[in-house]
């Protein structure tokens, strides 16, 4: 009888609960996801479906206060908010299906582990610091610790950093235009908002002053190809009329810093190129948006290479340090190809430039007052451009020429005005100072002018083989140049001189014979007239000394002319002979006449050599002694013209000639 009451409840219960749906919630919240992790301490708890009234808990694991009793089946949101604002977030589910079946009471379990320790950080950031200011349209938000950074692109409805650790953290507000608006913002629960349900910490800002500066970035390409690499080097300059920034370009040079808003017209020089030119505003329109630095970026094309230059002239009066430019200058310059480039130099009005000069090499004259000329060579070119000059010039800092002119000689066969000019001459001009100037004339071959001879006045003399040699006097100067000419030219017209006739006459001083003719171009051979005037050895001097009585003549030849003469024979009377050891020494002496030393050559050496110098009166006017020696010089510049008998003893071996001094 008993049994059936109970029976009858326990349906009873079963179905009620049935009907009410509903369950209790456990809650087991950890530290952390570790196996070994306690539960924390205390935690509120908050679970809600969205329509009802929240169901909330203080959660308590040392007092067992971790039940949410009679929840009504549904879906719930929950939070957990620990300690030091930590915030666990998520979904449960209460319904049959998610009972635990080994506990006896329905209970759906929940098993968590607290929340980070995470703030949202919301941002608001105004236009200014007006009280009645705008936010901002738009900005970039960055917020790092150094180890860990945060961005958004903030606007109206992007403002939250969610999920921060707790931390301090550096920021930096970028807004078109604006300078970065840079801070520190420390993220825990002391600076949490209370009146915010989600931990949230706000950041109130305005950003950066406008700006009014921006980097300008250059980069200069070789070409307008696609695939065109950059310059090596540039010089930049950019000017508003007022300011001018300027760069050394070169790839990690590549920047003009805080240029400030305005228009700018620049002008980029390369080596070897043409300027280029153009014109680059600095504002807040054409800063690069990519750019963490407010930066215009410039990209250009180095300009047309160079094919000319201009050719600036600096002419001295002379070398010093201290000389001044002459004040004007005729100025001629040539590549042989094309058309000469002339310049009438004129420094006091500046004019000392050519311009737009080809690339080449020239060839130049310069003439300056009183004939005054010089010449000389000049490259234009890339290589010889002035670096420190804007304008592409090649600089040439000269000397005006000497005081000199050319000469120009025509020597004709005779004086009739139609008379050819003889085929070679040797002329030579001496002022008695300077060297003497020598023109190896040749007609045929156009061998006719002295070059940059100094002005004076000269003696010449011109000589032909065969003919008188024609002398006289030639003043170079300007009033003898030639107007004609554009190379500054003295022009001598003359006459070859008279034909030579050789003196077959000699002059015979006992058993010594001499030609009276003499000269550079001469040469002599003495013969033997009773030998058919056949050659005798070795006797081609001017003078000869009869050893043997007989009759004599000499064959005279100028080498110049080749047209031999033969004097008269002399005849020559032996009275009285030297005395000749048959064993006499081999010797050869020369030059015969001699002018100033006479020179005794061995055939081989002698231990001791005495030799006695006699005039022809027999009086003995030197002695050479010498031991050993195979070759003596005889200084006889300071005996007297004439005939001397040479006496030569070489180890007891003697031998005697005649030697003719001039």
């Amino acid at each position: 009888m008993m049994k059936k009451p109970y029976l009858l409840f326990l349906f009873i219960f079963l179905c009620a609960n049935v009907f009410a749906q509903t369950a209790n919630v456990f809650w087991s919240v950890n530290q952390d996801s570790s196996p070994m992790s306690f539960p924390v301490a205390t935690a509120d708890i908050t679970m809600t479906d969205g329509v009802n009234p929240p169901i909330t808990l203080a959660y308590d694991s040392n007092n067992f206060i971790d039940v949410m009793f009679d929840v009504p089946y549904g879906t719930y949101d929950y939070t957990i908010t620990t300690e030091g604002c930590r915030i666990r977030t998520g979904q449960v589910f209460v319904d049959a299906s998610t009972i635990d079946p080994n506990n006896p009471t329905p209970t759906v379990p929940v098993f968590t582990v607290q929340g980070d320790a995470v703030a949202n950080v919301f941002w608001n950031v105004n236009q200014t610091s007006s009280p009645i200011s705008f936010p901002v349209a738009t900005a970039d938000i960055t917020m790092t610790d150094g180890v860990n950074t945060y961005s958004i692109t903030y606007s109206e409805f992007d403002n939250i950093m969610a999920d921060v650790p707790f931390g301090t953290y550096n920021y930096t507000i970028s807004t078109d235009c604006h300078e970065d608006r840079t801070g520190s913002v420390t993220v825990d629960c002391a600076n949490i908002d209370p009146n915010n349900p989600t931990p949230t910490v706000a950041v109130w800002e305005v950003q950066g002053d406008e700006l009014t500066t921006a980097n300008v970035f250059w980069n200069v390409n070789q070409t307008s190809s696609p695939i065109s690499f950059p310059v090596a080097t540039a010089d930049i300059t950019m000017t508003d009329g007022v300011n001018t920034y300027s760069i050394t370009y070169s790839e990690f040079d590549n920047i003009m810093a805080d240029v400030p808003f305005g228009t700018y017209n620049y002008t980029i020089s390369t080596d070897c190129h043409e300027d280029r030119t153009g014109s680059v505003t600095v504002d807040c329109a054409n800063i690069d948006p990519n750019n963490l630095t407010p930066t215009v970026a410039v990209w250009e094309v180095q300009g047309d290479e160079l094919t000319t230059a201009n050719v600036f002239w600096s002419v001295n009066q002379d070398s010093s340090p201290m000389s001044f430019p002459v004040a004007t200058a005729d100025i001629t310059m040539t590549d042989g190809v094309n058309p000469a480039i002339t310049l009438a130099y004129d420094s006091n009005n500046f004019l000392d430039v050519m311009t737009d000069v080809p690339f080449g090499t020239y060839d130049y004259t310069i003439i300056t007052e009183d004939c005054r000329t010089r010449t000389g060579q000049i490259t234009v070119d890339c290589s010889t451009i002035d670096p420190n000059n804007p304008t592409p010039t090649v600089p040439s800092f000269v000397v005006q020429g000497d005081a000199v002119a050319n000469v120009f000689w025509s020597v004709n066969q005779d004086s009739s005005p139609m008379s050819f000019p003889v085929a070679t001459a040797n002329i030579t001009i001496t002022d008695g100072v300077n060297p003497a100037i020598v023109l190896a004339y040749d007609s045929n071959n156009f061998q006719d002018v002295m070059t940059s001879v100094p002005f004076g006045t000269y003696d010449y003399t011109i000589s032909i083989d065969c003919r008188e040699d024609v002398t006289g006097t030639l003043t170079v100067d300007c009033a003898n140049t030639d107007p004609n000419n554009p190379t500054p030219t003295v022009a001598s017209f003359q006459v070859q001189g008279d034909e030579i006739v050789l003196d077959a006459t000699i002059n015979q001083d006992t058993t010594m014979l001499t030609a009276n003719e003499d000269g550079m171009n001469i040469t002599y051979q003495w013969v033997d007239c009773d030998n058919g005037n056949a050659p005798i050895d070795g006797e081609t001097n001017q003078s000869f000394t009869a050893t043997v009585s007989g009759n004599y003549a000499v064959v005279i030849t100028n080498s110049n002319c080749s047209i031999p003469v033969t004097s008269d024979c002399a005849e020559v009377i032996i009275t009285s002979t030297l005395e000749v050891d048959n064993d006499a020494p081999n010797a050869v002496l020369f030059p015969n006449p001699v002018a100033d030393n006479l020179t005794i050559e061995f055939e081989n050496s002698y231990q001791n050599v005495q030799i006695n110098l006699f005039s022809f009166l027999g009086q003995l006017v030197k002695t050479v002694e010498v031991e050993n020696s195979i070759k003596v010089e005889i200084n006889m510049s300071d005996l007297p013209s004439g005939s001397y008998l040479v006496k030569i003893n070489a180890d007891e071996k003697t031998l005697s000639t005649v030697v003719l001094k001039r």
